[in-house]
């Protein structure tokens, strides 16, 4: 799993940021992938967590032709938002000592599935997986060449 601690940034003023190094085998159900590099940079926004920068990967896929497995390898730029709860927005301004009864906001918990969890943490499997999805091919070859089964 890939979760990194955003406490520091949740709490920090709009513009903090940090930048973390992917190294590691994302657990992504339904998609066997190999090792996985990248740089992210991760920054504050006024309701999220903007993560940027460039994954390395290799996808083992199914030739549309042989349907050989074979690794097909990626390589693709994030570029993402790990939305801040409102729970978690509110107790921070109240720790800072403002009060928070007026503020009505539009929480994303619901409506999206990246969201800095209640230990504010952001786990990239997630976003990790919804980009290798996105840059399947849609008819993946082994090889340009390949023939099929005759």
């Amino acid at each position: 799993m890939q979760k990194y601690n955003v406490s520091q940034l949740v709490k920090g003023v709009i513009g903090t940021s940090k930048e973390v190094v992917v190294d590691g085998q994302p657990d992504c159900e339904g998609l066997e992938l190999a090792k996985t590099t990248g740089k992210l940079k991760l920054t504050k926004t006024i309701s999220s967590i903007l993560v940027k920068g460039h994954i390395e990967t290799k996808v083992v896929l199914e030739c549309a032709r042989c349907l050989k497995r074979f690794e097909y390898d990626m390589k693709f730029d994030v570029e993402d938002e790990f939305y801040i709860s409102n729970a978690l927005k509110y107790s921070n301004l109240e720790q800072m000592g403002y009060y928070t009864d007026e503020v009505e906001e539009e929480d994303h918990d619901e409506d999206d599935t990246l969201v800095v969890d209640e230990h504010m943490q952001v786990d990239l499997d997630e976003l990790i997986r919804q980009y290798v999805l996105m840059n399947i091919p849609m008819k993946p070859l082994c090889d340009p060449n390949c023939k099929g089964t005759v």
